[in-house]
C-alpha cells in the first residue's frame, strides 16, 4: 500500500471545484493506494494520470519508497498546459 503526498498546489487547486469533484477525488486517490495498473503519462517517466470525469489527476510514483505525490487536478485543458510545461 502506498503512502498519499499533496503537493500545496494541488490542494489549492481542488479547494476551488465542486464539493462533489473533491469527493469523488478522495474516492479515486483511496484507490490509486492498492492500484496495480496505472496509466503511464508518457512510458518510461514516473508520472501517471487518472481520469475523474472531465478532470485529470496527474501524479509522481515513487515505488523504493511506495509514496505517490499528487501533483495536479483540473480540467483536460489545463492538464494539458501543465504537463506540456513538465517536458
Amino acid at each position: 500500500m502506498y503512502d498519499i503526498k499533496y503537493k500545496p498546489e494541488y490542494i489549492k487547486r481542488l479547494a476551488k471545484l465542486e464539493i462533489k469533484i473533491q469527493i469523488r477525488s478522495k474516492k479515486v486517490t483511496d484507490k490509486l493506494k492498492q492500484a496495480k495498473k496505472r496509466r503511464h503519462l508518457k512510458k518510461g517517466n514516473p508520472y501517471f494520470v487518472e481520469n475523474l470525469g472531465q478532470y485529470r489527476i496527474l501524479y509522481k510514483l515513487y515505488e523504493d519508497e511506495k509514496i505517490i505525490e499528487l501533483l495536479f487536478i483540473g480540467t483536460h485543458k489545463e492538464y494539458e498546459k501543465y504537463y506540456k510545461q513538465l517536458f
